[in-house]
């Protein structure tokens, strides 16, 4: 227990305990996003998909422990769910380095999913930060008050869809989310997300990090980084955790990040979602290729009809694609 009265993941964690804590984190910031503009939470036979409507509409599978015996039909309910929810912009599911069942992507990409990116998880031992960096004269990072309206359309990770959700979060209480910005010279030039969690497994959960590209490589990334980082720890938090894109890794490592590890994403579009969906037959075969099971296989080959070998899914992969 913090001298705040909120409790922390512990000083000394174990790298399992690191990486529940970045699922968890990762979960409760799509959770509150949504939440904040009237979005919806589902949990079911070990997965969890949030849904956040307008016209940033998304549903976003988070970390999903399917069981295998039922992980294709679980992953059907969830597809019939996003179909009732359409126009979205996309769905995405989120895993840790190591899926369950193993093979989910093979079962995603059988109903129109594509590989995403790889995040890149960090983690910082908030006592050992390192806090003395160049940054230029007059830079000034505060929390953002109200809604963020900003006449600035090369700020990563900025919209003001996007402003709008980040202010509904903030204001849930108990609150957990702040968003800070820098100015220099009058000009927004930065901005990051705090994101906390509390409990067994509470950290600080790094988001949106983002200089326009005018103002980069003069210390304002790290310095906005930092400005998350302290005020999570004066509220009694020991670590801090990010997803690092390439271009930020370099920064967070100066400031004493470490990687822990790599997960994987799969998307798929709204327009692609919207289409006829693959049959059953194709669904069936799909799996059994992206998992090399050879005895399926040969069961398919002889009930199915020729085309379906190499039929293009609805997002357009071929099943050769999975071989």
């Amino acid at each position: 227990m913090s001298e705040s009265g909120l409790m922390f993941l512990e000083k000394k964690p174990t790298l399992h305990q690191l990486l529940r804590a970045v699922a968890l984190n990762h979960l409760w910031w799509m959770i509150r996003t949504a939440r904040g503009v009237g979005g919806e939470v589902r949990r079911e036979n070990g997965a969890t998909w949030v849904y956040t409507p307008g016209q940033m509409g998304e549903v976003s599978i988070m970390f999903p422990r399917l069981a295998r015996p039922n992980a294709s039909e679980q992953i059907d309910a969830i597809m019939r769910y996003c179909r009732r929810r359409l126009p979205l912009r996309h769905v995405s599911c989120w895993s840790l380095t190591q899926p369950k069942p193993r093979d989910l992507g093979a079962r995603l990409a059988a109903r129109g999913f594509e590989w995403g990116w790889r995040p890149h998880w960090m983690w910082l031992d908030l006592r050992k930060m390192r806090t003395r960096h160049p940054k230029p004269r007059g830079l000034r990072v505060e929390i953002v008050g109200g809604e963020a309206i900003w006449d600035v359309d090369d700020l990563p990770y900025y919209s003001q869809d996007a402003a709008a959700h980040l202010h509904a979060a903030s204001r849930l209480r108990p609150r957990r989310v702040w968003h800070f910005a820098a100015w220099l010279d009058g000009k927004v030039v930065g901005h990051s997300v705090l994101n906390l969690t509390t409990g067994r497994f509470g950290v600080a959960g790094i988001f949106s990090c983002g200089v326009i590209p005018e103002a980069r490589n003069k210390g304002i990334g790290k310095t906005i980084t930092l400005a998350a980082c302290q005020f999570a720890q004066a509220m009694g938090c020991y670590h801090a955790l990010l997803n690092a894109t390439p271009m930020g890794e370099p920064a967070y490592r100066k400031i004493g990040f470490e990687s822990i590890g790599y997960g994987q994403t799969w998307w798929i579009d709204g327009k692609v979602l919207g289409s006829k969906p693959p049959t059953r037959a194709q669904v069936a075969f799909i799996e059994a290729v992206g998992r090399g099971d050879v005895d399926a296989l040969d069961s398919l080959v002889k009930r199915i009809k020729p085309e379906i070998l190499d039929s293009p899914l609805p997002g357009g992969m071929r099943p050769l694609v999975l071989v």
